[in-house]
């Protein structure tokens, strides 16, 4: 997702949204915005040689 940005010249905000369904086995509140977190730092830790923070 971010080389593809990148490849296109995108210089904007990035806005991350998570969702959790009632009754799922998803996580919800704290631990859903967490996991959301983990995964754009692991995104961002395997991009990084192409995208600047």
């Amino acid at each position: 997702m971010f080389q593809g940005l990148e490849q296109i010249g995108y210089s904007g905000l990035l806005t991350v949204e998570s969702v959790s369904k009632p009754g799922s086995d998803l996580p919800v509140h704290a631990a859903l915005a967490r996991q959301c977190y983990n995964d754009v730092q692991h995104l961002l830790k395997i991009t990084q040689t192409n995208v600047s923070v």
